[in-house]
């Protein structure tokens, strides 16, 4: 792993928050991990770990192959939701906890409405407390990416070009379409009036 890549991670650090981060290993092996901690903290107790003999289940990939994503950052009170939510996505991963945490999630994700209200609620609570925060994070994150940020678009684009311009061309059907049919409906409808 790369001094480069899990400093790149850890700029996803935000106080009182948890990261979800993904390990995968060349041979498809992958764990589903949660930290508080800034990811390059994480990653010294993982090493730690793994030279010490303290049983972390991520140890069963191969870490000389090993791969960092993270895939997002929630609240604190979520991290055992979100992450069984990410160990439904990736089914074979290798996390001991795995069956607890995937069932905690099921269980919640069956709750009613108002209980799935109130956690969007407490979403847009914690949005609006630090919503400063984390739009500066958004921006210096965008300000030092900026330029691969653009390279990777130009290349998505390049590599796409045709699908998107077919989608493009959909859209642009499509609401020629919604104008014709408006343009009909209020025909339809000066024709009724003119009648009466």
């Amino acid at each position: 792993m790369s001094k480069k890549t899990i400093e790149t991670l850890s700029e996803t650090y935000v106080e009182g928050m948890s990261q979800i981060y993904l390990l995968i290993d060349m041979n498809g092996l992958t764990y589903v991990g949660t930290t508080r901690l800034i990811f390059s903290d994480r990653w010294n107790t993982h090493i730690s770990d793994k030279n010490s003999g303290h049983f972390c289940s991520s140890q069963m990939l191969d870490w000389s192959t090993l791969m960092v994503y993270h895939l997002e950052t929630c609240a604190y009170e979520d991290k055992s939701l979100r992450e069984g939510y990410w160990m439904t996505r990736y089914p074979d991963c290798v996390n001991i906890r795995r069956n607890v945490t995937v069932k905690k999630y099921k269980k919640v994700s069956e709750l009613d409405k108002d209980e799935v209200e109130a956690q969007r609620l407490r979403g847009r609570q914690y949005y609006a407390k630090n919503s400063k925060a984390i739009i500066k994070q958004k921006q210096n994150y965008y300000a030092r990416n900026e330029k691969a940020m653009r390279i990777k678009k130009d290349e998505y684009y390049i590599k796409n070009k045709a699908l998107i311009l077919f989608k493009s061309q959909q859209r642009y059907q499509l609401k020629k379409q919604r104008e014709k049919l408006s343009l009909i409906e209020i025909t339809d409808f000066l024709e009724l009036i003119n009648h009466y």
